[in-house]
């Protein structure tokens, strides 16, 4: 309420204070006709209301004063009337200065501005007369009347012209506007409901303007004056349920009994007599004050942290634009009689900037959330963009693996077929002849050994466990042949540092050099063989020898098989480890993988146990065997 007193008296401008070379009239003699057709005079204080309350149409009422020459003052005097209702008429002793009021006139919205000749002016007292007619039983309104210099009036014409028609017509435009805005928003985004209600505030507004702007009826003066005012009563009707969609709530019964009272009251206005009209379009215009008062109440009950600014900006919005409908209630009781212009045609004007703002608002939040999606859209684009990178590289790695993989094959075909072959055909022509160079045949046998140790490396498609199968499948006639039994112990598939034909032709060789120390110089019974992710262990009972003895000459060839042993575990990425005493040897090859540790596992010294050793085969890999 406080805000509505403050609207009241600050939009409201007070009345007119006396302009230079003007004189403001506020005493008049008012004459009315009344039903036995007989003139009833009386003296009154403007601003004077008469409400004509009559089963006769139209009702008039005629105001007189009385002023001498010297009042018009100026080379051509004129006569300002500021408000008036409904339609005026303005003569200077019997001279029409304005059109005669015909039943087509409606100026209430406009101010009435006449220049007086001096020719019709009296030396002594002249008389003005200004008749006021009001359609169908309606209040007449008379404010204080200016006479005066004409170019001090006409200023003050031109600016109530302003104000007071080109307000209207300014909403009007803009309310034309929004109907076909969100008309078309609410077609092309149908999910959104709020485009509907603003289409409908727009066009309610639409057709309250109408009144103000063209100052004509389209229908008949009683169907248009409900039609009129239904407006302004459907157009709280959207607005309550726009701010709705925004606060979550819906009073639906005070709805209900709001829009059932406004139906009762249309048919009363429609069907009931004239003279009670006006009382029943009051009473409705309190119904809808106080259902807009309930409705932007609900503003302020919201708990939606995010749509508070927004409500909050709403409540002040709609509040003053019921302060400025309260207003023009007040005026129209006749509780506001001494203010002299409306202000609710500056309602729609501020209704449509708050829905600019509303939009603008909106605007602004989808452009928010749109960049923060957008933002997201941008970073899964970088990241897909990198994984097609990635799998790029990979489909061009794939595609060198796949060439490389087939220059691989080919050179296993050769070196199996060209140089394999040719080796196995010498030594099966060497087995022909009479007299057998058995150094020969040895270097052949090497030679063809070493082919295949390249040949199994080069299989990269094999384990290490299938690569150490084939190496004893290759040695174990050799060792058969020095009365040298196998075991053969796999706890896990090793995973060497690093992968590659490389790779396993430096392991196999290794394990080849620790086979053939032991055929060669061991002398031993047994060979135990333990492999694990991370180590292969070659162990066996044989006599053993001094590590220390290696620096000597006799030892030279033992000593350059371990170097080269050691050289070989360095370059795969691993660490050799070899024990010797003269209960037998251990030949250790160990490396890390991921945490494990690069010293040597504890299991890695245990002895070979007093018992018979027998052959057992690699699980999984019966080529092995």
């Amino acid at each position: 309420m406080l805000l509505f007193v403050t609207i009241f008296y600050v939009l409201t401008p007070p009345r007119p204070d006396k302009i230079q070379d003007t004189r403001l009239l506020v005493h008049a003699k008012r004459c009315t006709e009344t039903e036995s057709k007989q003139i009833f005079c009386e003296d009154v204080h403007l601003p004077d209301s008469l409400d004509t309350k009559k089963t006769v149409a139209p009702s008039r009422a005629t105001y007189h004063f009385t002023v001498s020459a010297a009042d018009f003052s100026g080379t051509y005097p004129a006569i300002f009337l500021k408000k008036f209702t409904d339609t005026a008429e303005i003569s200077v002793n019997g001279s029409l200065l304005t059109p005669p009021i015909s039943a087509q006139s409606r100026n209430w919205n406009q101010p009435l501005y006449a220049v007086v000749p001096p020719a019709i002016l009296n030396q002594g007292a002249n008389e003005i007369s200004i008749t006021l007619s009001a359609n169908w039983a309606d209040i007449i309104h008379l404010f204080p009347v200016q006479i005066g210099d004409s170019y001090a009036l006409h200023i003050q014409y031109d600016l109530s012209m302003i104000y007071r028609a080109g307000m209207p017509r300014i909403g009007l435009g803009l309310a034309l506007f929004g109907s076909v805005f969100f008309a078309a928003l609410s077609v092309l985004q149908q999910d959104i409901f709020s485009y509907r209600w603003l289409t409908a505030i727009c066009v309610a507004n639409a057709v309250f303007l109408i009144h103000p702007v063209f100052r004509i009826d389209p229908l008949p003066y009683r169907i248009w004056l409900i039609s009129w005012t239904s407006a302004i009563h459907f157009q709280i009707y959207a607005l309550h349920r726009f701010a709705s969609l925004y606060t979550g709530r819906r009073e639906v019964f005070t709805e209900r009994v709001w829009l059932t009272f406004l139906t009762l009251g249309s048919l009363v206005f429609l069907l009931g007599p004239r003279s009670a009209g006006r009382d029943v379009l009051l009473w409705m215009g309190l119904s809808s004050i106080v259902f807009a008062l309930s409705s932007i109440s609900q503003l302020l009950k919201s708990t939606n942290i995010r749509q508070r600014r927004i409500q909050l900006f709403l409540f002040v919005i709609l509040s003053s634009i019921l302060a400025l409908g309260v207003t023009e209630f007040l005026r129209q009781i006749g509780w506001a009689t001494f203010k002299n212009t409306e202000v609710y045609q500056f309602a729609p004007i501020l209704l449509f900037a708050a829905i600019l703002f509303i939009l603008a608002h909106n605007l602004l939040v989808a452009e928010n959330r749109n960049s923060r999606l957008l933002a997201k859209l941008r970073q899964k684009v970088i990241g897909r963009t990198r994984e097609l990178g990635t799998s790029r590289l990979q489909l061009i790695e794939a595609g060198r693996r796949a060439v490389r993989e087939e220059e691989r094959q080919r050179i296993l075909l050769d070196l199996h077929d060209g140089i394999g072959g040719q080796l196995v055909n010498v030594l099966a022509y060497m087995s022909m002849q009479p007299n057998q160079d058995l150094t020969l045949r040895k270097a052949l046998e090497a030679a063809l050994m070493d082919l295949s140790l390249i040949i199994d490396s080069l299989e990269t498609e094999n384990s290490v466990s299938t690569l150490l199968g084939t190496l004893r499948e290759r040695v174990e006639p050799l060792l058969n042949r020095h009365n040298l039994k196998f075991d053969w112990q796999i706890e896990a598939e090793p995973i060497l540092p690093v992968e590659g034909p490389s790779q396993n032709l430096l392991l196999l060789r290794i394990v080849q050099e620790a086979f053939t120390n032991i055929v060669k110089h061991a002398k031993a019974t047994i060979v135990l063989v333990q492999v694990t992710e991370n180590m292969i262990k070659i162990q066996d009972n044989g006599i053993g020898f001094d590590v220390v003895s290696l620096a000597k000459q006799e030892d030279m060839v033992i000593r350059h098989g371990l170097i080269s042993m050691k050289r070989r575990a360095e370059a795969l990425g691993s660490q050799l480890k070899v024990d010797s005493n003269t209960e037998g040897t251990s030949v250790t090859l160990f490396w890390e993988i991921g945490t494990l540790s690069r010293e040597l596992p504890d299991n890695c010294t245990s002895p070979i146990p007093e018992q018979t050793y027998t052959k057992t085969s690699v699980t999984g890999m019966p080529n092995a065997v």
